[in-house]
């Protein structure tokens, strides 16, 4: 699974090149960079780790549904039953978490 993943190696230096070179135009500093990159690693690796544990969606949502009918969560409760939109995708959610991460870089 992803605990075992190799952390060096041409394709992660790779990505990193990649990474920097999406990232040059924005002007930030190159730590800034390589914190932005690890976040970004973060996010994907988590979204993937979620994915590969196989809980069923109907065994998920029913353990959710449980946990926010006791009243403990209001908040979770009311955004869950508001509805919405379709679902999101993992490249919408990938850019907002790009986008978001930048700009919060660029203002400081």
């Amino acid at each position: 699974m992803l605990a075992g993943r190799r952390l060096t190696g041409r394709n992660l230096l790779g990505f990193l090149e990649h990474g920097l070179h999406a990232l040059a135009p924005v002007g930030l500093p190159a730590v800034t960079k390589m914190t932005l990159l690890g976040l970004f690693t973060g996010f994907v690796a988590s979204y993937v780790t979620s994915e590969l544990a196989g809980v069923p969606s109907e065994e998920a949502a029913a353990e959710v549904g449980a946990a926010v009918a006791g009243g403990d969560f209001p908040y979770l409760r009311a955004a869950l039953t508001e509805g919405g939109a379709e679902p999101l995708d993992f490249t919408k959610i990938a850019d907002w978490t790009i986008t978001g991460l930048v700009e919060q870089a660029i203002r400081g």
